[in-house]
């Protein structure tokens, strides 16, 4: 009799498995690598860490499936050093593709992640991403466009920042915090609200991010990032390497909120953009608390809040 096998996953993730009616429950680490296996009575029968590039550093029991590294994302164990990872397979003893890059020369040819293993994750064999975002082409236009290293971080930002405004707009108390702050620094209530709404239609998909590192002309200046004044259709912004790595641009979700409202009719003079990535990204963090403190979001920007 054939074995068979039914897989049940949440969210693009393996968490269950029935084979031949034993049930293994699978438990992830924060990469999507096998951590733990559970049986039916939830006892722990395989327990595993492993080194950056996938390699296991320490296991115990036995593992009853071909997942391992980044396995619950899909990742296939064909055997211990080679996983097949669809477009391509993987090894982890040298901690490379076996096979060129399907986009290159978009993309490093034989390059994992980017040398980032414990911060990106490649689902489909073409281009490294913060876990559970997939590459920018697979669900559309893409948000940001660049061949820089810091790519899928800023497009993971961008995706965070946008869902944080819509969830802030749609909460009463997060919504009047805004207003308040806006109202505080001169903007009239009327004009708050366009500058919100056209916001929130460029948070629905509209946006077209371009990511600048040190050698375009915005970063040169020492600037966090640029965006032509009210650019109308796409939202054409640049998101400079400095916003990430400077805290002094206050992070890139305020970074990306005072640029994209530039697209909106904001301008540098008497701070306008500033207080609206000001005023946005305070009560964002002052009322969905656990933004707080993340790779995006500092949240020091609560001080801010009348």
């Amino acid at each position: 009799m054939a074995m068979t096998a039914t897989y049940s996953n949440f969210g693009g993730m393996l968490v269950h498995e029935v084979r031949n009616g034993v049930e293994t429950e699978y438990i992830p680490d924060t990469l999507g690598n096998l951590a733990m296996a559970l049986d039916m009575s939830n006892n722990i029968t395989y327990k595993a860490e492993y080194w950056p590039y996938g390699e296991v550093q320490t296991e115990t029991g036995t593992n009853p499936s071909a997942w391992s590294f980044v396995g619950l994302l899909g990742y296939y164990r064909d055997t211990a050093t080679l996983a097949y990872v669809r477009a391509r397979e993987y090894k982890n003893s040298i901690g490379r593709w076996v096979s060129k890059d399907p986009l290159w020369p978009n993309q490093l040819p034989y390059a994992y992640c980017s040398s980032k293993p414990t911060l990106l994750v490649d689902q489909f064999g073409f281009q490294g991403t913060i876990r559970g975002i997939p590459p920018d082409w697979v669900h559309g236009s893409p948000k940001v466009s660049s061949s820089c290293s810091d790519v899928a971080f800023v497009n993971f930002c961008f995706d965070k920042t946008t869902a944080n405004l819509k969830a802030c707009f749609n909460y009463p108390p997060c919504r009047n915090a805004i207003f308040r702050c806006m109202n505080a620094n001169g903007f009239s209530g009327v004009r708050t609200h366009g500058i919100i709404d056209c916001m929130l239609r460029y948070s629905n998909g509209k946006s077209t991010v371009s990511l600048g590192c040190g050698g375009t002309y915005c970063c040169t200046q020492s600037w966090c990032g640029h965006t032509p004044l009210g650019s109308g259709g796409d939202c054409s912004m640049t998101i400079c390497r400095r916003a990430i790595t400077d805290p002094s641009c206050g992070g890139p979700q305020w970074t990306i909120l005072h640029e994209m409202s530039h697209c909106c009719g904001t301008s540098d003079k008497e701070d306008q953009a500033d207080d609206i990535g000001s005023c946005l990204d305070s009560a964002i963090s002052k009322y969905l608390p656990w933004t707080n403190g993340t790779i995006c979001s500092t949240g020091v920007s609560q001080r801010l809040l009348p």
